[in-house]
């Protein structure tokens, strides 16, 4: 009769039957449901050394093997880093069978051979979970996340149940991570990570796509109102302060909730809760948005302007409007304001509100503020050029 039994990694206060040969569904029910201290293993865990069990001590044998007629017994210690993690049981149904020497060292063989096996996949299960979990949170990472919405994206064309998912961007987290340290801003990422996933259900997914960023997975929801119910609680869950490095810090969310369409990808479904989060935190933050289709033609059309803005300057297409500056007493001309405006050769004339918001994201406000000072200053020197009495214009 052998069998191979671990500690739980779960509750280490049981032991797990992994394997075995020759024992009776009586005697496998019994190693199933004792605690390992009840049984002579208990010993064998306790001590790190191999017990050889005989006849000659009933109630050990009865305690281990449940009076399976076992006359003789060995058991060794299974390790790993160091540690006892479980036990590999040999014994006897010969009443005439003895242990000797030649076989214990087979035994303690064949344990080392199965502490190899269990440390390898142990191992591996480690390296498979840092591969698909965030470091810091333990949630899981963008690759996992992408994977289980795959997967729920392949039940939803099959069994029609609605799939959503919220991207979730922390409002006022560099805040704190700038005053307070980049250890503050992991614990509260830490923090904020507990929070999102007890305001989950089980079946539900949050994961953490670096930096601030977390994205949830709903799976079987009832449509829109119960992912934007999800939306809500979580926003709820973070209003409460945190307590970081003996400080009350106060973070909210923008949440964007996309619902995925029929037959659509993960890509697709991610870049619409992205979306939908940035119009959250253009509207105020602290709130969530549901995805609109318009919502992608505006991304569209910001992202060719982003890049026809580029090469306005090289192409001449922005110039400056000039407006008078009147001192309202005497009604003379004090001054002028320069307005800039952007010429698009296809779109006409485009206002500094629709082009300059783009402007300061992608970082092209420097090369466009420098030319506007410039064009500003030239466009100066030749008033003055031409109308020496204008040495009092000055441009705003």
């Amino acid at each position: 009769v052998v069998a191979l039994r671990l500690i739980s990694r779960e509750d280490p206060s049981t032991i797990r039957l992994v394997t075995s040969l020759g024992a009776s569904q009586h005697l496998l029910r019994r190693w199933r449901n004792a605690r390992p201290w009840d049984l002579l293993s208990g010993d064998v865990l306790e001590s790190g050394r191999l017990a050889i069990l005989e006849r000659t001590d009933p109630e050990r044998a009865a305690a281990e093997f449940a009076a399976e007629g076992v006359s003789s017994a060995m058991i060794a210690p299974l390790e790993a880093r160091g540690e006892v993690i479980g036990t590999l049981a040999a014994g006897s149904l010969k009443p005439e069978r003895r242990f000797d020497s030649h076989d214990v060292d087979g035994l303690v063989a064949f344990a080392k051979h199965a502490s190899l096996a269990v440390n390898d996949a142990r191992a591996s299960d480690e390296a498979t979970h840092e591969a698909y979990h965030d470091s810091l949170t333990g949630l899981p990472n963008r690759s996992l996340f992408i994977d289980r919405l795959k997967r729920a994206l392949a039940r939803m064309t099959r069994d029609r149940r609605p799939v959503a998912v919220l991207f979730c961007d922390l409002d006022g987290f560099k805040t704190v991570n700038d005053s307070l340290g980049h250890a503050a801003g992991d614990r509260l990422l830490s923090a904020v990570a507990s929070r999102l996933k007890g305001a989950l259900r089980p079946t539900d997914t949050v994961a953490r796509f670096g930096g601030d960023e977390f994205a949830v997975l709903l799976q079987d929801v009832w449509g829109v109102p119960d992912a934007t119910a999800a939306a809500t609680r979580l926003l709820d869950v973070l209003r409460p302060p945190f307590e970081v490095s003996g400080r009350e810090v106060f973070v909210g969310a923008s949440i964007g909730v996309a619902m995925a369409p029929q037959n659509s990808g993960a890509d697709e479904i991610l870049r619409n809760a992205d979306l939908a989060m940035y119009r959250a935190k253009a509207a105020g933050r602290d709130r969530y948005s549901l995805f609109e289709p318009d919502m992608h033609t505006e991304a569209v059309r910001k992202m060719e302007l982003e890049g026809d803005l580029a090469r306005a300057i090289e192409r001449a297409q922005l110039v400056l409007h000039y407006q008078p500056i009147f001192d309202l007493a005497n009604g003379n001309v004090t001054g002028v304001e320069a307005l800039l405006r952007w010429r698009h050769p296809k779109r006409g004339l485009i206002k500094p509100n629709e082009f300059i918001p783009i402007a300061e994201e992608s970082r092209q406000i420097r090369d466009v503020g420098r030319w506007v000072l410039a064009t500003a200053c030239r466009q100066l020197a030749l008033w003055r050029a031409k109308y020496p009495a204008w040495d009092w214009l000055f441009v705003n």
